[in-house]
């Protein structure tokens, strides 16, 4: 999964809410985005560069590089089928 140059208006939801679900990934790369809320990706290597990330970040293993991070824990109802 690759994400670039790309930014979200995501109105009136809180951070603590929104979960971008990449459970199946084997790596996500995310350059120059504004992310907001968590990343699932638990079998995935995640990329992150030159934007902001917003939530938690939940892979196997993280690099970044220029990123801003900040804390937003997920906070979401998890629905289970």
């Amino acid at each position: 999964m690759q994400i670039q140059n790309a930014g979200f208006n995501i109105h009136q939801l809180p951070l603590s809410q929104i979960l971008w679900n990449f459970y199946e990934a084997k790596t996500v790369t995310v350059t120059s985005v504004g992310v907001p809320g968590s990343i699932l990706a638990p079998l995935a290597t995640v990329t992150l560069s030159n934007g902001e990330m917003r939530g938690t970040i939940v892979a196997n293993s993280i690099n970044a590089n220029g990123e801003e991070l900040y804390e937003a824990p997920f906070k979401g109802n998890w629905l289970v089928p």
